[in-house]
């Protein structure tokens, strides 16, 4: 009984895909090529032109289209792969091939969020305090109340003193923050580089035991050795 699989490559990969299907099991049954060409219109630019005559008058005016053409190419190998449901240690192969694509280990990554500033929203408040205090500054010249003018530079003072302090700490907390950061980010990629290299290993044990469960690819390390 046989089981079948269709896949598609690139011409030029033909015959990687069909050795590495042949580690499983897989023959060849049929391939097809395919090549397919289709023009769009992408745009259409239209202008107008005329012929100018030695006067600088224009004759025989009319609009010209000009239009902007893509092509768009597909180009790919189909290959028919049969395979014997009933060949020597079939269910360890295919339990193989399942565990070699997808490995059962899953990936570690974990998608680490950048912490932001914060100063973007204190900035923007500070923004909008000035923007009062240049209104209010205006209105006490306009109005010559020197009570009113020592009350709008004093203001302005104190929310120097209130805001350079806040950005001072803002800023140190975003620095603690972001060391933070940048150690979770590095454990992240340290956990991955692990990961593949365990899968990578696993892979490895899994192609040496292929070669020892299937009747052609023992004969072939035979004749090599």
């Amino acid at each position: 009984m046989l089981e079948y699989k269709t896949l598609k490559c690139e011409p030029d990969g033909v015959d990687t895909l069909c050795q590495g299907m042949q580690v499983w099991g897989w023959k060849v049954e049929q391939t097809q090529e395919v090549y397919n060409e289709n023009t769009e219109i992408i745009s259409n630019e239209t202008r107008l032109v005329g012929r100018e005559d030695i006067f600088g008058n224009y004759h025989d005016v009319h609009y010209e289209s000009n239009p902007i053409t893509r092509t768009n190419v597909t180009h790919y190998v189909s290959i028919r792969f049969s395979r014997d449901k009933n060949m020597p240690n079939y269910d360890r192969i295919k339990a193989l091939e399942e565990e070699y694509y997808y490995p059962k280990e899953k990936s570690p990554y974990v998608e680490i969020r950048k912490p932001g500033s914060g100063l973007p929203a204190v900035f923007g408040i500070f923004g909008a305090l000035m923007f009062v205090w240049v209104y209010a500054l205006i209105g006490s010249l306009t109005s010559g109340l020197r009570l009113f003018q020592i009350i709008v530079i004093v203001a302005l003072f104190v929310v120097l003193a209130i805001f350079i302090p806040i950005i001072v700490v803002v800023k140190k907390k975003h620095k603690a923050k972001m060391q933070v950061y940048l150690q979770e980010q590095q454990k992240n990629e340290e956990a991955v580089m692990q990961y593949e290299k365990r899968i990578d290993d696993r892979r490895t044990e899994i192609l040496e035991e292929v070669v020892t469960l299937l009747p052609i690819l023992k004969e072939s390390q035979n004749d090599e050795s």
